[in-house]
């Protein structure tokens, strides 16, 4: 991972080792910080700037967080589940700490925790598929949402109230999600690099009073 402002690397390891490097320059490093707190294989790492920390994700279900830039050990979290793959921070509407989890091997389903900072959950969402390419994304006011990619669709939900506010149905073989530099508009590319779809900002807003109806009625 690389933190917003590109200044720092941070680089985990099977043992469960992180280094973390100053970017002094193109292709110049300069050794910081060397954290073993974890003892499985390191799944995911996320910096944020707005609230300087940073947090790792070990694929036995612990969650450490750290101070940024001093990595000072602020709080473990263990998931009640077996297998850790993702863990970002949110910054807005609230701190918060958004964590995705596969329940098992043989399901292949995952499950979503949301927690405050304090390690008090928040929220706990179980999905019907197992999720992949997952990131944080802001809308207009600088608000956090959680987007990924289901089974063959993309959901986005508030944080971190994790309210579905958008899916987008009918997406055979998506591969991966990117927002614009703006984040007003998201990419998606399905695994044979043959289709790219642009989802413009007006068109979530179109999709969710469709759902609000659909709902409704």
């Amino acid at each position: 991972a690389i933190n917003k402002n590109q200044e720092y690397l941070f680089l985990g390891n099977a043992n469960g080792n992180i280094k973390i490097y100053k970017i002094e320059e193109i292709e110049r490093y300069q050794q910081l910080y060397l954290i073993s707190d974890q003892f499985s294989s390191i799944s995911h790492i996320d910096c944020n700037d707005e609230l300087n920390m940073w947090t790792s994700a070990s694929i036995d279900g612990y969650i450490n967080i750290y101070t940024l830039p001093l990595c000072k050990l602020i709080r473990c979290i263990k998931v009640p589940t077996n297998k850790c793959s993702y863990a970002f921070l949110s910054a807005y509407p609230l701190p918060s700490i958004i964590i995705i989890s596969e329940e098992n091997d043989e399901e292949k389903k995952s499950e979503i925790f949301v927690y405050s900072i304090n390690g008090h959950l928040f929220m706990r969402q179980k999905e019907q598929s197992l999720i992949t390419s997952p990131l944080i994304i802001k809308d207009i006011n600088s608000y956090d949402y959680l987007a990924y990619i289901g089974k063959n669709n993309i959901v986005i939900r508030s944080l971190p109230s994790l309210f579905m506010q958008v899916i987008i149905e009918d997406l055979p073989d998506i591969y991966a999600i990117c927002p614009s530099e703006d984040m007003k508009i998201l990419y998606a590319i399905n695994k044979f690099g043959k289709e790219i779809y642009v989802i413009k900002e007006e068109n979530k807003k179109l999709l969710l009073n469709k759902n609000n109806a659909n709902n409704n009625k």
